[in-house]
């Protein structure tokens, strides 16, 4: 591997930073915009009826973002995520939980914008 940088400035984690926000950024699409404190949610995933290709469920869980803790969970049918944060079944769908509470959600991967 080829660095253009000294890791002693960087750290030794500033690669594996940079993964993580690509793959939180892009893949499940957890955008921050700061300037106006809006959450985008767009997940980059199969959309209906390529079932084959898509994910049944997947969750991401306990993400700082602008000094908020998030949950994003995708359940297709409902099964997998009940209770999480909650007393109460989450359902199917795509479900932005923020700070413990149920804030947006959507029977099908949408995108989804959250004010902070």
């Amino acid at each position: 591997m080829i660095y253009f940088f000294s890791l002693a400035q960087k750290g030794n984690d500033y690669l594996h930073s940079t993964f993580n926000d690509l793959v939180l950024g892009g893949f499940f699409g957890i955008v921050p915009l700061p300037s106006n404190r809006t959450l985008l949610i767009d997940p980059l995933m199969a959309v209906e009826g390529e079932e084959k290709e898509a994910l049944d469920h997947w969750a991401v869980d306990h993400l700082r973002v602008l000094g908020r803790n998030l949950a994003v969970v995708w359940d297709r049918d409902g099964t997998h995520y009940d209770n999480l944060h909650t007393k109460i079944a989450l359902g199917k769908g795509l479900i932005v939980i923020l700070d413990g509470k149920v804030v947006a959600r959507s029977a099908t991967i949408a995108p989804l914008r959250i004010a902070l």
